[in-house]
């Protein structure tokens, strides 16, 4: 829209957002596709695809060729950088419920590559999320049993044992209860 500026007049961008606003709310159809566009690239007002992708359906829902091509265009775009964008967050986990909600919209209404990619990635991030979401397998605590040593004291003229003791060494890397 910004490539073909009028030359010789003034442009005020949001007169004529007023004006396609008023001609939208007589269902006119170029005027919602326009409209749509304005919110999309940000054209005299804030920009919002959400608002943009609205004004474009209720356009391509009144056999407007262009906004269906630019609604479609916009749903493979932005489920996709919605998807990609989630996953990216640190808060990744907080955000899996809308997350693999970009992924479905992608995988539905998207073309042949976008679902494909999605059809194939979909099942691996929900794979992920699975296991970010199970329990940690339970592992009782390693109990490691410290080596006992038998000491006999043994007469060296009869070769009888006086006494024998045990005692742990405590040399070694271990704890002191035992099983």
């Amino acid at each position: 829209m910004r490539a073909s500026p009028v030359q010789g007049r003034n442009k005020d961008e949001k007169k004529a957002l007023r004006h396609l606003e008023s001609a939208a709310a007589t269902e006119h159809v170029d005027a919602l596709f326009l409209l749509g566009l304005l919110h999309v690239e940000g054209i005299g007002t804030r920009k919002n695809p959400g608002k943009g992708l609205e004004y474009l359906k209720q356009a391509a829902e009144r056999g407007h060729v262009h906004a269906t091509f630019s609604a479609a265009d916009l749903v493979n775009r932005g489920a996709v950088i919605a998807a990609s964008a989630l996953l990216q967050r640190r808060d990744v986990k907080k955000h899996q419920d809308e997350i693999l909600h970009w992924m479905d919209l992608a995988a539905r209404h998207g073309d042949a590559k976008i679902k494909g990619d999605m059809n194939r990635l979909r099942p691996q991030v929900a794979g992920i999320f699975d296991r970010m979401n199970t329990p940690p397998a339970y592992r009782p605590r390693e109990i490691k049993v410290c080596p006992q040593r038998k000491v006999c004291y043994v007469d060296r003229f009869s070769g009888a044992r006086n006494s024998c003791h045990s005692y742990v060494d405590y040399w070694n890397d271990c704890n002191t209860s035992s099983r």
